[in-house]
């Protein structure tokens, strides 16, 4: 089977006056100037639009098991899993339930319900960044039924200051 554009340009060469085949259209990105920093843990990229000067930004956690976004940091567990009762610690420090910082990540504006209502977290914990700034570890239960697991904030504080910085502020310029 032809391509559509091949067809018409066949047509076209066919009949007199056609200036010959023409290129297809192809959807082109509008051209980026792309920065990339790497500490510890944690990565930053960071695009620009070359023409509008709007900018993009991604901090995220090696593998993506974490990510920056609206303020909040979201830690990444199973899609499936219902993390609605999960607990964190902080440097080891005394449990927390993620739900008490409800309001403040409905304040910093964290897009922290995806899902449906029988999963609204889609198997993400949401804790505001300004708990984690002095940390160094978070150990979240994200059931409970399964072993915590510990991430590191290695780097994490350098490159979101780097990311200001740069010109990621606000919050609102990071994406997922």
């Amino acid at each position: 089977m032809r391509k559509p554009f091949l067809a018409a340009a066949a047509i076209c060469a066919a009949v007199s006056g056609c200036a010959g085949p023409r290129v297809p259209f192809t959807h082109r990105h509008p051209p980026t100037s792309r920065h990339r920093e790497e500490a510890g843990d944690w990565r930053l990229e960071i695009r620009r639009d070359k023409f509008t000067g709007e900018i993009a930004c991604r901090l995220y956690a090696r593998k993506h098991k974490a990510i920056f976004l609206g303020g909040a940091v979201a830690f990444r567990f199973h899609k499936d899993w219902n993390t609605g009762r999960a607990i964190y610690r902080l440097d080891g420090h005394a449990p927390r339930h993620w739900r008490e910082d409800i309001p403040e990540l409905i304040r910093i504006g964290a897009p922290f319900e995806r899902g449906g209502i029988d999963n609204p977290g889609q198997g993400l914990v949401w804790i505001p960044y300004r708990r984690l700034e002095e940390a160094n570890s978070i150990a979240i239960e994200a059931r409970p039924d399964r072993a915590p697991v510990t991430f590191h904030f290695r780097g994490l504080k350098g490159l979101y200051r780097s990311a200001v910085d740069q010109g990621c502020s606000p919050d609102s310029r990071f994406v997922g």
